[in-house]
């Protein structure tokens, strides 16, 4: 999804990627894994691979991610906190196989109070362009 909104906004891609990239088994959610200690605070949110980019070019920022219990996964909470989304449309989009949204939002805005965020939307896997 992201790909798509990125060429149809003729905007550039930035992948949130954590330093230590996730397994297989750290996605297992039916299993004690890493995904479950990071969304239940067990452990510390992870560090990312890149820097924060400067978006003080930007006036909008689409914010893609999965959907995790109901969250946004805490590497993009950590970008959210750290990219001085002060002043700029943050419009969120999630893909989730079940859950809304709506459980994510709060979160998010919280973390960028000075944002200017908008309702976003959810995708599942049979969207297409």
């Amino acid at each position: 999804m992201a790909e798509k909104i990125a060429q149809g906004a003729g905007a550039p891609l930035l992948e949130i990627v954590p330093q230590e990239p996730y397994t297989a088994a750290d996605l297992n959610y039916n299993a004690d894994c890493r995904a479950n200690a990071e969304q239940n605070g067990d452990v510390e949110p992870p560090a990312l691979a890149q820097p924060i980019p400067d978006v003080a070019a930007f006036d909008t920022v689409f914010l893609g991610y999965p959907i995790w219990w109901g969250r946004a996964p805490r590497a993009v909470l950590a970008f959210v906190e750290a990219a001085g989304l002060a002043g700029k449309v943050v419009v969120p989009f999630c893909t989730s196989g079940g859950s809304g949204i709506e459980g994510s939002l709060a979160e998010l805005e919280a973390a960028a109070p000075d944002a200017d965020w908008r309702p976003g939307r959810r995708f599942d896997a049979g969207v297409s362009q």
